[in-house]
């Protein structure tokens, strides 16, 4: 078209011509793309605004709080918020319908109540996770990623069960629990090292048997293992585990 264009997260393989000014923003630049002005920068924070939708919907994530579309979507780089101007009543939902990521993902300003996150992606979280005790996940069944290779990450699940299976694969990240941790699947530690913070941890089984740099320093934490053989599964080399005056539990 004759007029500068914006393209949500598009990789261009056309060459462009006829003297207008082409822009495309929050893209990846391939081959074959003269003619182009490339805007790769991506916004430190997106909100979430306008309710119900998916997640790959670039109408629904604003670089402000209840402000404009951004037209683009999440990186792995990209904070994301939902917060009190994210929906316009209770029991919406969030559908993770593509593979998602993000650095950190918060819901802690949330104040509608029974917001739903829901689909069968995966989400793939490079910083921190806050969840927020108003949300219901019973219907989110994609598995949860850890992805960090950075320290001073923290996971705080506002007393919600997870219906996932949960990897820890951030080489050299560090996570710590802000309150009790639960989900119905696996938690999977392949690199990095996880601190309970001597909060309590439940889930299906801890499977961390490799030899990959990790570590699992659990304090005074009770782990809870509600899966049967084989549920505390831990082994290989460069395990650092610091069981402290923990409690393993199989229920």
């Amino acid at each position: 078209p004759p007029r500068s264009t914006l393209f949500p997260y598009t990789t261009l393989f056309r060459s462009a011509s006829g003297g207008a000014t082409f822009t495309a923003t929050f893209t990846s630049d391939i081959s074959d793309n003269s003619g182009w002005t490339m805007a790769t920068a991506t916004p430190a924070d997106l909100y979430w605004i306008g309710g119900i939708g998916n997640w790959n919907s670039p109408s629904h994530w604003s670089a402000t709080s209840n402000g404009t579309a951004a037209c683009i979507i999440p990186t792995a780089s990209t904070n994301v918020h939902f917060d009190a101007n994210s929906f316009s009543a209770n029991g919406q939902t969030v559908t993770i319908n593509v593979p998602a990521s993000c650095n950190s993902m918060d819901w802690s300003a949330l104040t509608k109540t029974s917001i739903q996150m829901i689909g069968t992606s995966d989400v793939h979280i490079n910083g921190s996770l806050t969840m927020k005790n108003r949300m219901v996940l019973t219907n989110y069944t994609g598995a949860l990623y850890f992805e960090s290779s950075n320290t001073g990450n923290t996971i705080t699940s506002a007393g919600k069960t997870f219906t996932s299976a949960v990897y820890f694969n951030g080489n050299f990240g560090e996570w710590t629990l802000q309150d009790a941790f639960s989900t119905t699947g696996d938690i999977t530690l392949n690199y990095g090292t996880l601190f309970t913070n001597n909060k309590n941890l439940t889930c299906n089984g801890f499977q961390s048997n490799n030899s990959n740099i990790r570590g699992l320093t659990l304090g005074v934490s009770t782990v809870i293992l509600t899966g049967w053989s084989g549920a505390w599964n831990t082994g290989g080399n460069n395990f650092a585990f610091n069981a402290g005056t923990s409690l393993i539990k199989y229920t």
